[in-house]
Parts: structure tokens; C-alpha cells; sequence
């Protein structure tokens, strides 16, 4: 891994600070998901499985493709029912029923959702990837009575997470919490990727959303620009250099925003058009524009021993070509390394 401490020890001072917060409201979506079974399986899904009942359980774990989530792919409820929630972080029962119920509702008439959840919603539609608009809300079509059942899961489990699963969660995450701010006081990561990249960070901070119930689930789960769900007992190495990585993925969000939506056919291609024209295997564009941060990440940490990427990740063979490109032209756009590299590698790219 690479330092196993911040250079210097002494605190710097850092204007777009990284910080850990520890949320009632992220954990208790993520331990309804890993209790039932949804996505991943772990000690903490078995630990507590009593703590919902066996119909919710069993009805939530039939409702997984809905709201399974792995790296460029995720159910069509991921979002509404699980991130947007935990970005907004509701954290009540009454939170959760009003929420879910304007959800169902808005399908039908988006404004009862849109317009009192806006100030998130427009924030994350100008940083982020997704427009929450009309047509978002109304993809729910079809789909109210299972969002009307999720709001009444939510409501009649929740005060059983809090008497039994969050006081005792809660002091080991408040510790790794306390871990990570002492650490990134030291060390301006986002600073060190603005330098890097030329590209400004949006938001005042970046949150680290520790959340218990994730352990072999995803990593590094994006809420928004501003936060991602970590698992806080992981290496602690380990978790530093990946904030530091996801700081990157998120600073560089409009490469990967410059692609179209993959069609049926997860292919996309380059809403700017021009010379590069043509359709991208979608998924290869995913894990080159993971690889180029990881590239990039390699330069702000001052590195070459980087955390491994599944082997589906083609790590090796991106790694090659962003380090030729950037060795014969540094000042190489991210963008452009990451057409490039897609171009370069077979069935990357097709023309029109």
C-alpha cells in the first residue's frame, strides 16, 4: 500500500476537507438490504436477521433484481428506494413513510415528489450523473405498490433497528470515523486532485458515509458528488487510498458523463460527437474510466503499489496504455486518455 501516514503529521490547511460522518438514517436502509439478503451476504445480514420480520425478509430478498446493485449495473429501484434516501439521509419512520409514498405517488404526478424533495434533487442533477425530472419519476409507473410496501417495511422495522442494532453499531464506527478525520486533516486529498487535474471540486466537502451493514457488498458506494458509502472496517490503508480514488472518480465525473446512457445493447457513445464518433462497449468505458483514476490516484499518492481491481477489470492492460499516453504527452486531456485507451483495446469501439 502506499503511506501508511500522511506526509508530515501535522494538520494542513484544507478548504474542501474529507471528512467521516456516521448516519442513522444510511445504516438502517443498508441493514434492511443485508438482513434480507439483497445483493450480498454477510455476518452482520446473519447477526441480525431476527430484527425484521420473516415476511418482510422474504419479501424484500424476491424484490433483489429490483434493488441489487454491482459496479456499472443497478436495479431500476437502487436509486429511488435505496441512494436517495441515504443521500438525503431520512432517518426517521415518519422520514422514510412520507418519502416513499411521494415516490408512489409521483409516478402519476412528479411535482408531489419533485418539488418537495428539490433542493437535493436539483444539487444532484447539476454535480452528479442523473436528471431528477418528470420523466425520472415517472419511470416508477407500475411500480407504486411495491414502493407503498417498502414504505410500510420501512416504518414498522425501524424502531427495532434502533433498540437493538444501532447503539451497538454505532461506537466502532464513530472510532474508524474518528480515524479517517485525523488522517485527511493531514492531507488535502481534494487539493492534491484539483492540482492533478485542473478540474475544480463542486461541493464545500466529501463526505465518507460509513455504513456497517456493507461488508461484501459492493465498495464505495456513490450517493451523490458529495457522498459514498464506505465499509469502515476495512484495511485502514486500504480505505484511505480508495477515498483518495473516489475522490477522483467524482472530481472526473463529466468523463464518464460525456458518454450517452448505454442502449439494450450497452453500447454508447460520445455526446460531443466529432472525430471520435462511433459506438463504446459501455462496460469497457466503465472500467477504463475506474482504471484512468486508479492511474491517476497512483500520481497524487506518489505510488506504484496500488490496491488491486477485479480481473475483469483488464487493470494491467489499462495501466500500460495510460502510462504511455501520459509519458509522451502529460498534459493529455483525462478524457482523451480515456477514448484512447478504449479505442485501443478490441471491440472497444465501433464505427457508426
Amino acid at each position: 500500500m502506499a503511506t501508511d501516514k500522511p506526509r508530515g503529521g501535522e494538520q494542513v490547511d484544507v478548504a474542501k476537507p474529507v471528512r467521516a460522518v456516521v448516519e442513522k438514517g444510511p445504516n438502517y436502509i443498508f441493514h434492511l438490504m443485508a438482513v434480507s439478503g439483497v445483493g450480498f451476504q454477510n455476518d452482520y445480514g446473519e447477526r441480525y436477521r431476527s430484527t425484521i420480520s420473516t415476511d418482510d425478509r422474504v419479501w424484500l430478498h424476491a424484490q433483489r433484481e429490483l434493488l441489487s446493485f454491482r459496479d456499472d449495473r443497478s436495479g431500476p429501484l437502487v436509486i429511488p428506494a435505496l441512494f436517495l434516501p441515504a443521500y438525503m439521509n431520512i432517518d426517521t419512520a415518519e422520514g422514510f413513510d412520507e418519502y416513499f409514498e411521494r415516490l408512489a405517488q409521483g409516478a402519476t404526478e412528479p411535482s408531489v415528489f419533485l418539488d418537495h424533495y428539490g433542493p437535493y434533487l436539483n444539487r444532484l442533477g447539476d454535480q452528479w450523473l442523473q436528471a431528477y425530472d418528470e420523466d425520472w419519476v415517472s419511470m416508477g409507473r407500475g411500480l407504486e405498490e411495491t414502493l407503498s410496501r417498502l414504505a410500510k417495511i420501512f416504518v414498522r422495522n425501524y424502531a427495532q433497528f434502533s433498540a437493538t442494532v444501532w447503539a451497538t453499531e454505532l461506537p466502532g464506527m464513530v472510532a474508524v470515523a474518528d480515524q479517517v478525520d485525523a488522517y485527511f486533516a493531514q492531507r488535502d486529498i481534494v487539493g492534491d486532485w484539483e492540482r492533478l487535474t485542473g478540474v475544480r471540486w463542486k461541493a464545500s466537502d466529501y463526505q465518507i458515509v460509513l455504513v456497517a451493514a456493507i461488508e461484501n457488498g459492493p465498495r464505495a458506494n456513490s450517493l451523490g458528488y458529495d457522498r459514498t458509502v464506505f465499509y469502515p472496517y476495512e484495511d485502514f490503508n486500504f480505505m484511505i487510498n480508495f477515498i483518495s480514488h473516489e475522490t477522483g472518480t467524482h472530481i472526473l465525473i463529466d468523463v464518464i458523463k460525456a458518454f450517452s446512457y448505454p442502449d439494450a445493447s450497452r453500447r454508447a457513445y460520445l455526446l460531443s460527437g466529432g472525430p471520435e464518433t462511433g459506438y463504446y462497449d459501455y462496460g469497457l468505458v466503465y472500467r477504463g474510466y475506474e482504471n484512468l483514476c486508479r492511474f491517476y490516484n497512483g500520481l497524487v499518492l506518489e505510488t506504484a503499489d496500488l490496491y488491486d481491481m477485479s480481473e475483469d477489470y483488464r487493470s494491467d492492460e489499462f495501466q500500460g496504455i495510460y502510462q504511455r499516453l501520459h509519458s509522451h504527452m502529460p498534459e493529455m486531456a483525462p478524457l482523451e486518455m480515456l477514448i484512447r485507451a478504449v479505442r485501443e483495446i478490441p471491440d472497444g469501439w465501433t464505427a457508426r
